[in-house]
């Protein structure tokens, strides 16, 4: 029993996460502006081209991309990087894979996604293609991390929770540019998975808010920005239960406000985000100018539907 024992271990802390997980062979997809064309890459790289993807054999010496600016034929050095694999050697075997794999080629990878733009003479690369007039995305959003500060009648209701639901329509209008229509409900629940909640005796409060909201967006690299305007309705509920007690308030305002959204992207289709939505003007009370506010820390999906001819 203890040498079967012995030779598990042993295979264990010899697994070698990299080599094994990760191909010899890499698709590399390659985009470029309008005004870069013939996209060739060095021979000793053995690329077989499909269309706007190459695959490529991993090694440590970069990529060597070949383009046309005009007639000028130019060069661009893409370099490897340690794949998380590799590392992940220092969880799984204590790090004996690091040793094991020094010298592999399946040790590296490179950018999966290339994109090349040039501006005034000078190529600038990115790790996205950006999004192109025409081009409509779905938004699908989980408001994770919200934040409130709403009327609850005479005072105000301040208080942090988990969970949400948002939907919406992104429309490339220009390149690096887009409008987005977005409607989206988000609460303060206790626990950050949804859940049921036993009603208990005490005193309980809540936040909710439902909203519309659109926004005028900039792309700055992995970043993007946006302006705009909201719709909100913002509820505060409290209940009180105890022994032959059940007693309930609720306070409803609706209002209308900016919408302020930040985003940095991750991969090709999930986003981290940051919401911010002042509520400024009320429509069913008085005073008419009074402020309150929604925040919240965002996991966004963004799925390319189609796209309008230009």
């Amino acid at each position: 029993m203890k040498k079967y024992l012995y030779i598990t271990l042993t295979l264990l802390l010899l697994t070698s996460c990299a080599t094994i997980i990760n191909s010899p062979i890499q698709k590399v997809e390659i985009t470029t502006d309008n005004n870069i064309s013939n996209i060739t890459l060095d021979s000793s790289n053995l690329s077989i081209r499909k269309n706007e993807v190459f695959y490529v054999l991993r090694d440590k010496s970069p990529l060597i991309i070949r383009y046309q600016v005009d007639s000028s034929i130019n060069t661009i050095k893409i370099a490897s990087h340690t794949s998380f694999l590799y590392w992940s050697n220092i969880f799984f075997n204590y790090g004996i894979g690091c040793f094991l794999e020094w010298n592999h080629p399946e040790r590296y990878k490179y950018p999966r996604q290339i994109h090349l733009t040039c501006k005034n003479g000078q190529i600038e690369m990115s790790n996205y293609s950006p999004a192109k007039k025409g081009e409509i995305f779905l938004n699908i959003s989980i408001p994770y991390i919200n934040m409130f500060h709403i009327k609850s009648g005479r005072s105000y209701y301040n208080n942090w929770g988990f969970i949400g639901s948002e939907y919406g329509i992104d429309y490339v209008y220009n390149d690096h540019r887009y409008i987005s229509l977005n409607i989206g409900l988000a609460i303060d629940n206790m626990i950050p998975v949804p859940a049921a909640i036993d009603i208990f005796e005490g005193e309980k409060q809540n936040g909710v808010t439902t909203y519309v909201n659109l926004r005028k967006n900039q792309i700055k690299d992995r970043f993007d920005f946006g302006y705009g305007i909201n719709i909100s309705k913002l509820s505060w509920f409290y209940s009180r239960i105890g022994e032959n007690l059940y007693q309930t308030k609720h306070y409803t305002s609706y209002g209308s406000g900016f919408s302020f959204s930040t985003q940095y992207r991750f991969g090709k289709y999930f986003r981290l985000g940051l919401l911010y939505q002042p509520t400024l003007l009320l429509f069913n009370y008085k005073p008419v100018f009074d402020y309150q506010h929604f925040f919240s820390v965002e996991l966004i999906w963004k799925i390319k539907i189609g796209a309008f001819k230009n």
